[in-house]
């Protein structure tokens, strides 16, 4: 099996990219943007054709936050961050109302980390672009639950997206620490902004 882990890049608060990642010969894929898996192009087992299924593994999972978070992700139309509307085949876009709820409520199933998670590995359709969200205080049902429209209130169960505009504050909730490692911002405005709320590695295997 080929196995990469993967090192990504991000944006800052304004969406302005900092990095980027060149997978290069060697890497088919990577993380694209603000931590970003990108398999579109995946070629892992290098028989020249897109990998159909990808193996991610999350591991050295940690968190310092008071709260209780959860990590997923859900894929994207694009690297702007569009999800398609499955009710009406239209693309919704960071910012628009509806946005946290349609991304999680499409979220990949098997991906839920929290903080008493050890280890995790799940296995996904190639030829896809996955973006991360951090749900605050609780999980993606949680939230859809109890606060679907992601309405800040006090220690309510919010959630957080790789994308400002997708945001209250307009802030960035994910940035790369080093080497394969996410870090994650779990508070809005007044944040301390160390991204150390949630941490994890992630690494890709062909399936």
């Amino acid at each position: 099996m080929q196995k990469q882990a993967v090192s990504p890049a991000f944006k800052d608060e304004t969406g302005s990219r900092i990095d980027s990642v060149n997978p290069g010969a060697d890497s088919p894929a990577g993380l694209n943007g603000a931590g970003l898996i990108d398999l579109r192009q995946s070629d892992l087992n290098q028989d020249g054709q897109v990998d159909q299924k990808v193996s991610l593994t999350f591991d050295t999972i940690r968190s310092d936050a008071a709260y209780g978070n959860s990590v997923g992700f859900y894929a994207v139309a694009d690297e702007n961050g569009a999800i398609l509307n499955p009710g009406t085949d239209e693309l919704i876009q960071p910012g628009d109302a509806e946005y946290a709820s349609v991304a999680l409520k499409q979220r990949l199933p098997d991906v839920q980390l929290q903080r008493n998670t050890d280890k995790l590995t799940a296995q996904v359709d190639g030829d896809v672009l996955l973006a991360p969200f951090i749900v605050t205080n609780g999980t993606a049902d949680t939230f859809l639950s109890e606060n679907p429209n992601n309405q800040r209130n006090g220690n309510a169960v919010n959630a957080y997206f790789a994308y400002g505009s997708a945001n209250r504050g307009k802030a960035t909730h994910v940035k790369t620490l080093g080497g394969a490692t996410l870090g994650f911002e779990d508070q809005g405005i007044g944040s301390d902004r160390d991204f150390n709320d949630f941490t994890f590695k992630v690494e890709m295997t062909a399936a």
